[in-house]
């Protein structure tokens, strides 16, 4: 069942992440496309002309789109997801523990996934309704890695842990590899006038998911071999009640420790680690098709192809690094303590990018060698899922939905201001490769704060506040000790009763 759980999680990931990166390549043949060069007296420091490319991707400009969009208002349809972020992760992580991640998961996966079939009919109507229903999207989005942590606080020992939040972030990138490829051949070729068929597909691969996970999630084994409609077995519930701290009925009645959670160095240092990460996440994701475009004269497609490139880079290291942190945990014990495992692999995480981007700050205007170094960049920023993205659901294993709640909503600032302080800097010069310097030289400075806050102050420990004290909930130990004295007690009386009715006889 662990494996159920554990891939369903994983593709309910894959499917949030198709949402954004649908939209952004739908946005494409959506909105009326001019590519012109106005600047034809450029100054300053310049790869244009060194491109092998040696033109821009204004070829594309023969294709136009059917809504007058200018630049600005594409950059708020396409930013409306994150507004929300700021407000659900917390709240959604206190509901998911009080209710249940089952349900909340099922809700904000269907609801943010049927939204997508209304969006080219909304985009028709009114560009406002647009914005309205990605926003409503967004607010289900940040339900979702909440309400996972919290689910699989209970499903997975600390080392399966590993895996499965591995398997979250290897989704998210392996959903937007899959979109990319597939929703460019879609606007393409696709039914319903190209581009509205992306969302449609989208939209209906939704429903397998839906069934499966109703059939086989429950929100803790207990309740599965209780009532689940497929049942996980008497020896994985003794595994799972032998090795899992928070085994059993979800904690409820339980009162988050908000002063301690907010003045703990743990939390903080996973605060300023997802803003530091974030931040170049976020810019290289947005920004680096406009940098490869007007530095380089990279054209549309090829932009595309990259996305993907780094997409896949990302995952295959997300994917591995889960597993790979948790073996090295487990064969360097006590050598490696499982804080400095993670402190290594958050470092890697955070240090890796930055020094690729200081290499591309001095590889000068060959392309092919800043391609290079930004698909590295982005692999290494998979060795998170080795680092802090685990280390939330160790140190606080009974409120992992809340603190990771707190952690999101902190940490998606970044999603607006890298945008905002790159256009600040280069959008005047797009060509200029010394302000796109600028931009990687503050990109690094925060890349190394967010090192040295993450391994000064993190910890894999579990500490007093983020687990429930027994005196309050009964432990394992209790409740299975409970139904254990039932059953002896149900058997002496049975073989009181067969010792009664032989003497009668």
């Amino acid at each position: 069942m662990r494996l159920y759980v554990g891939l369903l999680g994983c593709i309910a990931c894959a499917l949030m992440s198709s949402h954004s990166s649908s939209l952004s390549v739908a946005i494409v043949r959506m909105a009326q496309y001019n590519s012109t060069d106005t600047d034809t007296t450029r100054t300053g420091s310049q790869c244009f002309e060194a491109s092998v490319n040696g033109n821009s991707s204004s070829g594309d400009a023969g294709v136009r789109g059917e809504f007058e969009w200018s630049e600005s208002l594409q950059g708020i349809i396409l930013g409306a997801n994150f507004y929300m972020y700021l407000i659900t992760p917390t709240i959604s992580g206190r509901i998911t523990e009080r209710f249940g991640a089952k349900w909340i998961t099922l809700i904000t996966i269907m609801t943010s996934g049927g939204i997508l079939a209304l969006i080219p009919s909304a985009a028709y109507y009114s560009v406002n309704l647009l914005i309205a229903l990605l926003v409503i999207q967004g607010l289900f989005h940040g339900c979702v890695f909440a309400s996972l942590f919290s689910l699989y606080a209970h499903w997975f020992t600390a080392i399966e842990r590993t895996y499965a939040i591995s398997g979250i972030a290897a989704g998210s990138n392996f959903g937007n590899l899959i979109t990319f490829f597939g929703a460019g051949y879609l606007a393409e070729n696709g039914f319903s006038g190209g581009w509205p068929s992306i969302f449609y597909v989208v939209c209906m691969a939704h429903i397998p998911w839906g069934i499966l996970w109703v059939l086989c999630v429950e929100n803790t084994p207990h309740d599965s071999h209780r009532s689940g409609l497929i049942k996980c077995s008497d020896n994985e519930l003794k595994y799972i009640k032998q090795n899992i701290n928070s085994f059993g009925a979800p904690k409820r009645s339980s009162t988050a420790p908000w002063l301690k959670i907010i003045t703990s160095k743990c939390v903080w240092s996973s605060i300023i680690w997802k803003i530091s990460a974030g931040w170049g996440y976020y810019l290289l994701l947005s920004k680096m098709p406009s940098y490869l475009d007007k530095v380089f004269g990279i054209p549309i497609i090829q932009n595309g192809l990259f996305n993907a490139m780094t997409s896949l880079a990302t995952g295959l290291t997300m994917a591995l690094c889960g597993p790979l942190s948790a073996y090295i945990i487990r064969k360097s014990a006590p050598k490696l303590s499982k804080t400095m495992v993670r402190k290594i692999f958050g470092t890697i995480a955070l240090m890796g990018p930055a020094v690729c981007l200081a290499l591309i700050t001095a590889v000068g205007c060959n392309s092919t060698a800043v391609i290079a170094l930004l698909i590295t960049a982005l692999f290494f920023y998979g060795f998170m899922t080795g680092g802090e993205f685990s280390i939330i659901s160790e140190f606080a294993p009974d409120f992992s939905g809340t603190v990771f709640g707190i952690v999101a909503t902190l940490s998606v600032f970044p999603a607006f201001l890298a945008p905002y302080v790159v256009g600040i800097i280069v959008d005047d010069r797009p060509y200029d490769t010394s302000r796109w310097n600028v931009v990687f030289y503050i990109t690094i400075a925060i890349y190394i704060l967010g090192t040295v806050v993450f391994v000064v102050f993190a910890s894999a420990e579990p500490q007093p506040w983020g687990l429930i004290k027994k005196d309050k909930h009964p432990s394992n130990e209790n409740i299975f000790q409970s139904n254990d004295n039932e059953k002896r007690r149900n058997t002496i009386k049975e073989a009181a009763s067969q010792i009664c009715e032989s003497i009668d006889k």
